[in-house]
């Protein structure tokens, strides 16, 4: 019976890689959570310039101004902070992409080993079995006075 004696080492490192890969759904769905968030601040900030150029044109007092302005700042600075959040968060998925890429290749040379393993095994069985076969024909001859 065939055993491949790092099968324990094998079925760790599967669980390891299935781990990460699960991780790195998770740090991609907070990723796209952060990408999404930053395009809603983008999208509100463009309508309220465009909203403030309306007002501009229909003729608003200097307060208002002022408060467009300051509203406008202030989206900004919400925008270039949830930028860095989205950099940090593309930064640690390919980090954990990285992981999950070194995990299967650690995975996949214990497969590639037991895959070497187990045609050894099969060539050994196919050639014990051949030569029964040959030392069963051999008796046959002799029985028979052929040999």
């Amino acid at each position: 019976m065939f055993k491949f004696r790092l099968e324990g080492v094998l079925n760790y490192r599967r669980r390891i890689e299935e781990n990460l890969e699960r991780e790195l759904a998770d740090i991609n769905r907070l990723f796209d959570i952060e990408k999404n968030r930053l395009i809603s601040y983008k999208e509100r900030r463009d309508r309220y310039q465009e909203e403030f150029r309306r007002k501009q044109v229909e003729g608003i007092g200097v307060d208002e101004i002022k408060l467009y302005l300051d509203f406008l700042e202030g989206l900004d600075k919400t925008i270039i902070d949830q930028d860095r959040i989205v950099t940090a968060a593309c930064k640690r998925v390919a980090l954990k992409r990285e992981e999950v890429l070194t995990a299967m290749k650690n995975r996949k040379i214990l497969e590639t080993m037991r895959a070497r393993k187990w045609d050894e095994y099969r060539k050994k069985e196919m050639k014990a079995e051949q030569d029964f076969l040959d030392e069963i024909a051999g008796s046959l001859k002799r029985v028979k006075g052929e040999g």
